[in-house]
């Protein structure tokens, strides 16, 4: 009898001290959870005022994306022509009659650029800094047609009748080297039918200069500089792909008992674009329904 007693006893015993040790595990568990939910606060608070969702870039992100970039080794690209269609230049009429035409063949090159940096502006524009070097070569066929036919009232001299055939023309080896440093802004803006649109464009600076070599036979190399005019309106725009709406299914149980379909939406209402980064206040709906 007095066994049983102490057996009955100690289990008493073990299962008190198990269920204190659980006892305490789980309040050190609220604490650590209470301590989080402390620190996490003041960073969740600005989330949850008259909005669902907040999407937020930092100014540093661009930072990291460009020393990712100017960390690789290889920064060049290659081209080479494989097909050519049309001619460069081609001059009907003029003084000489029939004019001339330019093709280029075989045309390839090589582009380094080596560093890039991206800032975000105080209007919330990102002002895009680079440098590059070029290497193009290629052949060029210029062709001066033949003399013009016969004039008629309606194609007077010099504008006659193109052609009667004849004429002649060259080939040479043309190169061009140029480096230079370019910048760029990119302009964000956003409305309830996109978070985010973007608008690149105004280079600078507006215009260079770049010596192009001839390599003519029994001449030797002639140079001819060409200024080169950048565009200053929008080289690309878009928009950024909604990553935050769409639809799914649940499905709970194998076999599968249960299912439930539902769709995302998600609608901006406010976009704040500074020196800081870009951000966007948004609505979101989930909906609901039978498969």
């Amino acid at each position: 009898m007095k066994s049983h007693l102490l057996c009955f006893l100690l289990l008493c015993f073990s299962s008190l001290s198990v269920a204190q040790s659980l006892d305490e595990q789980i309040k050190a568990k609220q604490t650590q959870i209470a301590d989080l939910q402390l620190t996490l606060n003041p960073q969740v608070a600005p989330l949850l005022v008259t909005s669902n969702l907040r999407i937020w870039t930092s100014g540093n992100i661009l930072a990291l994306v460009g020393n990712q970039y100017n960390s690789q080794a290889n920064k060049t690209v290659h081209y080479h022509e494989t097909l050519q269609e049309g001619q460069l230049i081609n001059s009907n009429g003029g003084g000489l009659g029939c004019g001339y035409y330019a093709e280029l063949h075989d045309a390839s090159g090589d582009i380094t650029v080596p560093v890039v940096s991206a800032t975000y502006q105080p209007d919330g524009s990102v002002l895009l800094q680079t440098s590059f070097q070029a290497n193009v070569r290629g052949q060029v066929a210029a062709h001066m047609k033949g003399p013009a036919g016969p004039c008629s009232i309606l194609h007077p001299w010099p504008t006659c009748d193109c052609p009667i055939g004849g004429g002649f023309g060259t080939s040479a080896l043309a190169t061009a080297i140029k480096g230079a440093s370019i910048s760029a802004i990119a302009k964000l803006s956003g409305d309830s039918a996109s978070w985010l649109h973007y608008d690149l464009g105004q280079l600078s600076p507006p215009s260079m200069e770049v010596t192009i070599s001839f390599s003519l036979e029994h001449v030797g190399d002639v140079g001819v500089v060409a200024p080169i005019n950048l565009p200053q309106s929008s080289l690309a725009h878009g928009d950024a792909p909604n990553v935050f709406q769409g639809q799914g299914e649940i499905k709970i149980g194998a076999p599968v008992n249960f299912s439930k379909q539902f769709a995302v939406s998600v609608i901006p209402t406010a976009v704040v674009s500074d020196a800081q980064g870009y951000s966007v206040k948004a609505s979101a709906d989930i909906s609901w329904h039978n498969k």
